[in-house]
C-alpha cells in the first residue's frame, strides 16, 4: 500500500473535494496549509510572509505585507524570491552563514512529512519534491480550462471574463511556482503517477480510481 498520496491540482478541478474524500477513505491526515505553518514556526515569521515565497509578489507587495504582519520592527523578515531577508543590522555579522532560504524550508518540511507515512499531502507541488518511490502515489487533478472557468463563476458568483482571468492568472502563478522551487519549465503527465480530469469522472470516481492505486 501507498504511504503516502500528493495531490497536485489546476484551480476549479475540485482537488481539495478530492483530497478529504481520499484521506477519509485511506484513514490518513491530510495536510495542506501546515506546511506552510510549519516552516513559518522554524523560521519565527507569520505565516503569512512564508506563504509569499509560493505567491507571484513584487519586492514591495511583500515588504508591505511582512510589515503589515506585525513583525518586530528591529527584524523586518521579507519573503521576497523565496528569501527570507533580514537587515544586516539584525543578525550577527561575525556568523558566515545567511538567512535561510524558505524555499529549502519549505521543502524539507514537505519530505519530513512524508517521511511519517499515512498521508496525504495537497498542494506546495508535493508531487515533484519528493522523489518517486513505492510508497508515494502522485496525483494531478485536473480539467479543462472551459470547465474550470465555468465552476469558478459558480463557486465565487463572478462573470465568466473575471473568472477566466483568475484561471489564466492561477496557472501562470503556478508555472512560476514550478519554475522558482523545482527548475520545472514545462509541467509533464511524467510527473505524475496517475492524471485524472474533472470534467468528464465525478467526484466518486476520481476518489474511487485513487483509492484504487494507493491500495496496491
Amino acid at each position: 500500500m501507498r504511504r503516502v498520496v500528493t495531490i497536485s491540482q489546476t484551480t476549479g478541478a475540485l482537488r481539495e473535494d478530492v483530497a478529504v474524500a481520499v484521506a477519509q477513505r485511506l484513514g490518513f491526515r491530510r495536510v495542506d496549509e501546515e506546511i506552510v505553518e510549519a516552516a513559518a514556526e522554524r523560521q519565527g515569521l507569520d505565516p503569512s510572509i512564508v506563504g509569499n515565497v509560493e505567491k507571484r509578489r513584487s519586492f514591495m507587495q511583500a515588504l508591505r505585507e511582512a510589515l503589515d504582519s506585525g513583525a518586530d520592527a528591529d527584524i523586518a523578515a521579507v519573503a521576497y524570491g523565496g528569501v527570507a531577508y533580514v537587515p544586516q543590522h539584525s543578525w550577527d555579522r561575525t556568523r558566515r552563514d545567511y538567512p535561510p532560504l524558505l524555499r529549502e524550508v519549505i521543502r524539507d518540511v514537505i519530505r519530513e512529512t512524508a517521511e511519517q507515512g499515512d498521508v496525504v499531502i495537497g498542494s506546495h507541488a508535493g508531487s515533484v519534491a519528493l522523489p518517486s518511490g513505492p510508497e508515494l502515489l502522485r496525483v494531478l487533478v485536473t480539467a479543462s480550462p472551459e470547465t474550470r472557468t465555468r465552476r469558478t463563476v459558480e463557486t465565487d458568483e463572478i462573470d465568466e471574463r473575471e473568472a477566466k482571468k483568475r484561471i489564466e492568472e492561477s496557472d501562470a502563478g503556478r508555472a512560476d511556482y514550478l519554475r522558482r522551487f523545482y527548475e520545472i519549465e514545462d509541467e509533464l503527465t511524467t510527473h505524475y503517477d496517475l492524471v485524472v480530469n474533472t470534467e468528464v469522472l465525478t467526484t466518486d470516481e476520481v476518489v474511487e480510481l485513487i483509492v484504487a492505486a494507493a491500495s496496491r
